[in-house]
Formats: C-alpha cells, sequence, structure tokens
C-alpha cells in the first residue's frame, strides 16, 4: 500500500511543476516502503539527496513561475520555500553529526510538505490560475533538465529564449498596455535576429552539414514576426492563444530538434569556438521591418 496516494487536488494546472510534485511523491513512497524493509542501505541519505535535488530544482521554477502570473502571495510563498529548506538543512546537519534521526520523523515531514504545502499552499495559486489572473498555462514554458543539451552557450541563449517568451506571454495575458506588450515583442524578436545572425555566423565558420535546414528553421519563425505581433495585440483571445501557441511550439521544437542536432554535431567534432553566445541587452537595435521585406 502506497504511503501516499496522488489525487486529483495535488494537480495544480501546470504540467511541469505537476510532473515535479509527482515526483516527490514518488520518492516519499519509495522511502517508505525502504524503511519497511530490512535495512540494507542508507534511505535517509537517499531521501536527502532527493530532497536536496528537488528544492534545488523545484523552488526556483514555482516561485519564477508565480512571478510571471504577478500571484500577490509570492513573498509569503517565498519564506515558506525557504522554512522547508532549512527542514530538510536541520536534518542533513543532525546526520552529519551522526544522530539518530527516526524514519517516522522524516516521513512526517515528507507528508505534511504534500498535504499542507502541495494541495494547501500550492493550491491557493492554482486556484488564482484558473479564476483570477487570466494567464493561460498551457503555453508557459519551464526550463528544466530535460531541455539542456550539453552545450552551455546554446543552453543559455536557449533558456533567454523561454524567459523572454514568458515575459511576453504574461504581458500579453494580463492585457498590459500597447507599449509595454510592444516592448517585450521589441525584446523576443530582437533577442532572436541576435542570437540567430551570431550562430549563423558561427555555422558557416565551422561548416556545419545542416545550416540550410538550421537557417530555415530560423526564418521560419522571423519571417511570421509581423503575423504574430499582429495576433498577440489584437484584442481577441483566440488571435493571442494562436499566437502564444505558435511561439511556445517553435521554441520547443526548436530546441530539441535543431539546435540539438547542432549541439551533437559541435560536441561530436570538437568544436570549440570562442563568442557562441551573445549576452543579451535591451539596446539592441534591429530593424525587424527591413528583415519581413526582404
Amino acid at each position: 500500500m502506497l504511503f501516499i496516494n496522488w489525487i486529483p487536488e495535488y494537480n495544480v494546472g501546470v504540467d511541469e511543476l505537476d510532473r515535479q510534485h509527482r515526483d516527490l511523491v514518488k520518492w516519499i513512497n519509495q522511502f517508505h516502503e525502504a524503511m519497511a524493509k530490512p535495512h540494507e542501505g542508507d534511505e535517509t541519505g537517499v531521501i536527502l539527496s532527493c530532497l536536496k535535488d528537488y528544492v534545488k530544482k523545484h523552488f526556483p521554477a514555482e516561485e519564477e513561475f508565480l512571478k510571471i502570473i504577478r500571484y500577490p502571495l509570492l513573498d509569503k510563498h517565498k519564506k515558506l520555500h525557504l522554512a522547508m529548506k532549512s527542514e530538510v538543512k536541520e536534518i542533513e546537519q543532525r546526520r552529519k553529526k551522526k544522530q539518530r534521526i527516526p524514519s517516522t520523523e522524516v516521513l512526517k515531514l515528507l507528508r505534511c510538505w504534500i498535504i499542507d504545502h502541495v494541495q494547501n499552499e500550492d493550491g491557493k495559486y492554482s486556484d488564482y490560475l484558473k479564476h483570477t489572473s487570466g494567464f493561460d498555462e498551457r503555453y508557459y514554458l519551464i526550463w528544466n533538465a530535460d531541455l539542456r543539451l550539453d552545450g552551455e552557450h546554446i543552453d543559455r541563449s536557449n533558456e533567454e529564449f523561454i524567459r523572454l517568451f514568458n515575459q511576453l506571454h504574461a504581458s500579453v495575458s494580463f492585457g498590459d498596455g500597447d507599449s509595454e506588450i510592444e516592448a517585450h515583442l521589441n525584446d523576443f524578436f530582437n533577442y532572436c535576429q541576435t542570437i540567430f545572425a551570431d550562430e549563423e555566423e558561427l555555422m558557416e565558420r565551422i561548416m556545419y552539414s545542416h545550416y540550410e535546414v538550421h537557417r530555415a528553421d530560423h526564418e521560419s519563425l522571423l519571417g511570421k514576426s509581423h503575423e504574430i505581433r499582429f495576433k498577440l495585440k489584437s484584442d481577441s483571445m483566440r488571435e493571442n492563444a494562436e499566437g502564444l501557441k505558435f511561439l511556445s511550439e517553435w521554441i520547443i521544437e526548436h530546441i530539441e530538434g535543431e539546435a540539438a542536432r547542432y549541439v551533437n554535431y559541435v560536441n561530436q567534432n570538437n568544436v570549440s569556438p570562442e563568442n557562441m553566445f551573445v549576452t543579451w541587452d535591451r539596446n539592441y537595435s534591429i530593424d525587424i521591418d527591413e528583415f519581413d521585406s526582404q
């Protein structure tokens, strides 16, 4: 019998955050099952390692999401996360001092995490998301380990893609003024053109075999810049959703497709070019109209 059963009430409505919560429940159940058997290993050490990894990845991802959706209780939620981090750290310090840590104590703590925090506290931002924010979580993107390509510079640029897209997404969803939405659109597309141009120059220099295909993928986004601008500045929620859907799908498909193939080529051929990444600065000025007219 499972120590904790996953129930629909634990879902917050954001796929990646729900997946991370389910991972926590899985680890707790594995720990409970291991404690019921003759002790053959360091079960407490294993679960502590999982928890440290969890708070390192999940808490920042969740807090960034709450910031994006303008959650009014963000500061309180951060304090709860800090308290939970302190609990893990305190148990770890006791363990290092060779103090006995009853498994029942650890299980009680973890059960409280799921019931008190995930169901109750996380449930509050889930309710806010459903009934207050007007934010469409389907198109929200979370940078996670699955998107890392083992290429530092490419990973940094892809992570920035996602950050800029999420800011644009929020600005559109919350109905910010035209000037603010326009500023986010400029940030996103100017970043795209700057990074794409830098990346394509490098590809030509190293004679990348799939250069033309990769470049065409870039143009499939930039060539729609006017259309996307129109949709995201429209008063129509349907137009907004179409624009956000296109951008979110393009980003993920590009990272998992052409960007992954490019990084594999660079790594397999031991290419170590300098200046693979351009640091983004809002002062970049690129004429998108000029691109679209070509």
